[in-house]
């Protein structure tokens, strides 16, 4: 604009020190100036829509509308003479722990940088007086959305800004490795809250489903490195909850990790909301965990829930929208036109044809044992790992191929399922992230609209076309994009079905979207279901346990 850098300073410190929203607050600054600044920037973000205290005083829940119409919550903690702030980082949350309400309508969008920042400076404004501490723990996965929390730390940090203190910073996980150990590199070095809730795998696995991504097994070691690169010492959350993480043995456990992480530990009760099966353990049971932990000379705390009366305790933010005339009604049925598979895990009866395929051709071993252990450990990037697995089809003959996939079985409820849906009147496409070879099974078989899939070029060992090997989020909501325009259908007539997380494009581009794989009651009740939103993750935590039980 024109103007000496110094004015950017000025800006910075009247909005993040001093808690200007108006451009005419900034007395120091040219009025010629401001009136260009205010043409083409906007201060404020958050337009506060409800502000609740709890009974006690001691906690506030603030419901924000952003700008784009969309709702997060972020709530204040009174302890003393300490005030902290819990911030949101995303719309929803794609991670889907089935005690927390964050993820119950699914997964929006990450909250920007100001979105962040503008929770605590709005948050300042409406309580009065300065902040102490702030944790990353509203709704949302903070490390899933790192740049953004990254750029939030520096600037809440900044001796020119709101200047907090670096261990006044606390950045809560649910166990996103790669974003645990960018976190280390980065200064200043913040606190590190890690939420386990079992040290055990399989029961880690329902209770926190990004555990099947990095186990405990990557997650561990990377809390130590945390520790060892930073100075500080990482925090374990643990949520007690009746019969499933409560035992002794469970407590064990707990202290045995705590110890070799060099961990302190706070412990917490469910709430009694969070989730219809989850219960929190009694009063005596709570303190004889505690007891166990502390044995082994692990620094361990029961924090108590607080803001329960205003659902503002941990597990309860969803940022609830108020009914607003201009959006689609939840009761209003959507005319929808068009159903998108993802074929790999809805239609075939495999969990994985990918990995069917790989164990078909002796190719798993090594894709699991060396290169997804070295992608979970952060050494190697996604597409890194994509570009190794492609090497190993290098002159795999094309016959082999075609039957091989001529052996992958379709699901016996997915086809019913199709023939209703094909009675409904449906157009029905379908993209195959394996090969076009099965893509092309399900267009003739099955008999689709529409498919699209990769191609084998044995000679470069490498997919070609279609969705590409890489399986991207980009890639693969260009090919949505594309489908979309070929039945001149919007996101909103659009159902994506897939089988897991790695279809959040799919999520996020249609109108309605659904984890589907051996039960075809679920797509059933989609076909005629009154409101636009599903827990994707949910459903998809639930599948995973019945195809386990099936052993398909």
């Amino acid at each position: 604009m024109g103007e000496a850098a110094y004015r950017a300073k000025q800006i910075f410190s009247w909005v993040h020190q001093q808690g200007a929203i108006h451009f005419s607050e900034m007395t120091n600054l040219p009025q010629t100036f401001l009136r260009e600044m205010k043409k083409s920037f906007d201060i404020t973000t958050l337009t506060l829509r409800e502000q609740k205290a709890s009974e006690n005083g001691e906690t506030e829940k603030f419901l924000w509308e952003l700008g784009d119409g969309e709702y997060v919550e972020t709530v204040l903690i009174k302890t003393g003479k300490r005030r902290t702030i819990c911030v949101s980082t995303q719309v929803g949350c794609k991670f889907g722990c089935p005690f927390c309400a964050s993820g119950t309508a699914g997964f929006t969008r990450d909250l920007v940088t100001a979105e962040i920042v503008g929770q605590l400076l709005s948050v300042q404004r409406a309580a009065g007086g300065r902040l102490t501490n702030m944790v990353f723990m509203g709704m949302g996965e903070a490390l899933d959305n790192y740049d953004n929390i990254e750029k939030a730390i520096k600037i809440i940090n900044h001796s020119a800004g709101i200047n907090l203190g670096a261990r006044k910073i606390t950045v809560s996980t649910c166990g996103v490795v790669p974003g645990i150990k960018k976190l280390a590199g980065i200064d200043p070095h913040v606190e590190l809250s890690v939420s386990l809730h079992s040290l055990d795998e399989k029961t880690r696995d329902k209770l926190v489903p990004v555990n099947r991504r990095y186990p405990l097994k990557v997650l561990l070691p990377a809390c130590r490195e945390y520790r060892e690169r930073t100075g500080r010492a990482v925090t374990i959350e643990y949520t007690l909850i009746k019969g499933i993480n409560d035992s002794d043995e469970d407590a064990r456990k707990l202290r045995s990790a705590a110890k070799e992480i060099k961990a302190k530990v706070n412990l917490i009760a469910c709430s009694r909301d969070a989730g219809r099966e989850f219960e929190p353990p009694g009063e005596g049971r709570a303190k004889r965990f505690r007891t166990i932990v502390k044995e082994g000379g692990v620094t361990v705390t029961i924090r108590t829930s607080k803001g329960g009366d205003i659902e503002a305790a941990c597990g309860q933010l969803a940022g609830k929208r108020k009914m607003d005339p201009s959006r689609p009604a939840c009761k209003e049925k959507r005319k929808f036109k068009l159903i998108v598979f993802d074929i790999d895990g809805t239609i075939t009866k495999h969990v994985s044809s990918w990995r069917y395929i790989h164990e078909k051709l002796g190719l798993w071993d090594i894709l699991a044992k060396k290169y997804q252990e070295q992608f979970l450990a952060g050494k190697i990037s996604y597409k890194r790992f994509c570009e190794l697995d492609a090497d190993n089809w290098k002159g795999i003959e094309e016959k082999k191929m075609r039957d091989i996939f001529q052996k992958v079985e379709y699901s016996k409820n997915a086809e019913k399922t199709i023939e209703k849906l094909k009675e409904k009147g449906f157009k029905l496409a379908a993209i195959s992230t394996g090969l076009q070879f099965i893509a092309e099974r399900v267009k003739k078989e099955l008999k689709f609209d529409y498919t699209v899939g990769n191609r084998l070029d044995v000679r470069k060992g490498i997919l070609t076309g279609g969705v590409t090997i890489s399986i991207s989020h980009g890639a693969k909501g260009a090919t949505l994009r594309s489908i979309l325009r070929r039945f001149k259908v919007t996101p909103e007539e659009m159902i994506a079905v897939g089988d897991s997380s790695g279809d959040v494009p799919m999520v996020k581009l249609a109108g309605y979207s659904i984890a589907f794989n051996s039960s075809s009651e679920e797509l059933s009740k989609l076909v005629d279901h009154d409101c636009a939103t599903l827990d994707f993750m949910e459903v998809y935590g639930k599948i995973l346990e019945v195809t386990r039980e099936r052993g398909s």
